[in-house]
């Protein structure tokens, strides 16, 4: 995936830690009817066979089958956020340098898990494409966050035919076809 063009990053004081804090559930909903919500998001690829992994989400605002992923956290530098997120998700440690960056993809969510669910969601996305050893894709299947994956669900494998007969949502198409385009 040479010539795609990560986000520049500009850091004024590199002795500068953002502090880390958390919402309770009535101010978290109330950033997300203001703010955009910006995200770190992982599609599992084989490469080999061309299909990639999804995860069958239970939680909102993306219900169904999707990439491993979530919130990034102020300060918190992408490759990081994509290690802490896909560690989270997954119990799966992997080195942040074998996430390949894809491209930023904006969401505009029509529900949310959080109340008022109907207000929706808009977030943005940092998405990256890794490829995992057999070992990994085993604990990564067995290993999901049950409040945000169903627990029978585990990683089912996609070719792009399986991802249109499913009806799976347009943008894991596009990130499919992005992964695959020269190959």
């Amino acid at each position: 995936m040479h010539g795609i063009c990560q986000p520049k990053l500009y850091i004024e004081d590199l002795s500068y830690k953002m502090p880390g804090r958390m919402w309770d559930d009535v101010g978290y909903s109330h950033a997300l009817d203001m703010f955009v919500i910006v995200c770190v998001d992982a599609v599992l690829v084989n490469r080999e066979h061309k299909t990639i992994y999804l995860a069958r989400r239970r939680a909102k605002p993306m219900q169904g089958w999707w990439v491993v992923g979530g919130r990034m956290r102020a300060g918190e530098k992408e490759q990081d956020a994509i290690r802490r997120k896909f560690l989270q998700e997954t119990s799966v440690d992997v080195d942040p340098a074998r996430f390949e960056f894809l491209r930023m993809n904006r969401y505009f969510w029509k529900d949310r898990q959080q109340e008022p669910q109907e207000n929706g969601n808009d977030s943005l996305a940092y998405t990256f494409a890794i490829e995992l050893t057999k070992q990994e894709l085993r604990q990564v299947s067995e290993n999901l966050e049950r409040n945000e994956y169903e627990a029978s669900g585990g990683l089912r494998e996609f070719t792009r035919e399986e991802l249109i007969e499913e009806g799976i949502h347009e943008a894991i198409i596009d990130l499919y076809d992005q992964i695959y385009k020269n190959e």
